[in-house]
């Protein structure tokens, strides 16, 4: 006969066995000589949980070939439990998921999965729209009241406040009041300083800028959407051409295929550019309108934006040379000053004789008087 006996700490009070048994006769279990149970005969596999154990204490586990404490040993194994209780397993983060479904001009579908969640909510911006609950959901929410031909974006959150940990988003349009099969919003922003998306920008020659261009698509799908920008004079095209965020190779201003649009929904076209440097441009302001399209089989859009390029000149310094050495304070205290001293010092008797006949002048005149 012959056996192997493992063990592994579960916990302070808590150590499971691990046994194998070959061709053996009621082999059993022991921890010192108190049995613990009766494997059996033959060849055997299996895991023996023994629990009230005591915390931090060593354990040595015996298999025997045979039911008594003093029958052959066939394989043992000490382990010790924990002393302190076993952490308690690990909260899986909280996850979800959200899509949203245009209905109509005033109406649309959030559809939302949450697992792990406390409190889980749906926002429109910062506007609460419902709280959803705990643990693992699913649904549908419709959100009706809203502005046709309106984009709106909706969140959903791991908790009722809007500064909650977000878990998704999503992002529609509700449909226009008269359909239209296309439409196109343009926008420009600046890399280099990190703005918002705006029609109109105010910019420096060498600024560093991104355009998007957005179609949307009317009730119905839009099938071969073709989408061009030329840019004006003294704005250079730079690549970094995205398809909804995806990398894509071509030239905008020589147009690029971007398939079909689903009705209700968009895609969002996105490339750099460089205004030229300050020399193209005249002292002021430069304004250059910059516009965007996209067709279909049957379907025309446009829209622009407008940029504004602000250069300033200074006046260059003066080589006017003001004073003698530059400094005004020596030069319009000082050495006036100075001058007028040396001369005092240089004509003193000529003064003191000039002094002496008024005096002399003056006596005269008031001895008239009297």
């Amino acid at each position: 006969p012959s056996g192997t006996l493992e063990c592994e700490t579960i916990d302070q009070n808590t150590i499971d066995l691990i046994y194998t048994t070959r061709n053996a006769t009621n082999a059993s279990l022991f921890r010192g000589s108190s049995r613990i149970t009766i494997i059996g005969s033959g060849n055997r596999s299996g895991t023996r949980r023994v629990t009230g154990l005591s915390a931090n204490t060593t354990y040595t586990f015996y298999l025997r070939n045979g039911t008594s404490s003093t029958s052959t040993l066939l394989s043992s194994a000490t382990c010790r439990t924990s002393s302190k209780p076993c952490p308690p397993p690990p909260t899986p983060d909280p996850s979800g998921t959200l899509e949203c479904e245009t209905i109509d001009q005033n109406t649309i579908d959030l559809i939302y999965t949450t697992r792990n969640a406390t409190n889980a909510s749906l926002f429109r911006g910062s506007s609460r729209i419902t709280i959803i609950g705990s643990g693992n959901r699913s649904g549908t929410r419709r959100v009706s009241g809203l502005s046709a031909n309106t984009t709106y974006t909706f969140y959903l959150r791991n908790g009722t406040s809007s500064t909650s940990e977000l878990l998704s988003s999503a992002t529609c349009r509700t449909k226009r009041d008269k359909d239209e099969e296309l439409s196109v919003v343009k926008e420009v922003r600046s890399r280099d300083r990190d703005t918002g998306w705006s029609s109109y920008l105010e910019l420096q020659p060498l600024e560093m800028i991104s355009f998007s261009i957005t179609v949307f698509a009317g009730e119905d799908r839009v099938r071969d959407v073709v989408v061009k920008d030329i840019l004006p004079e003294r704005i250079v095209y730079k690549g970094n051409l995205r398809v909804d965020g995806v990398r894509r190779s071509g030239d905008i201003e020589d147009g690029i295929e971007i398939g079909d649009i689903y009705g209700g929904s968009y895609k969002k076209i996105t490339f750099d550019a460089i205004i030229e440097e300050e020399s193209r441009f005249i002292v002021g302001r430069t304004d250059l309108t910059n516009s965007a399209t996209a067709s279909s089989r049957d379907s025309f859009a446009k829209d622009s934006v407008k940029v504004s390029i602000l250069r300033g000149e200074k006046a260059p310094p003066t080589e006017v040379p003001t004073g003698i050495t530059g400094n005004g304070f020596f030069d319009y205290f000082l050495m006036p000053m100075s001058l007028l001293g040396i001369i005092l010092i240089l004509f003193r008797r000529h003064f003191n004789a000039l002094l002496a006949k008024l005096a002399l002048a003056r006596k005269e005149i008031a001895a008239e008087w009297v």
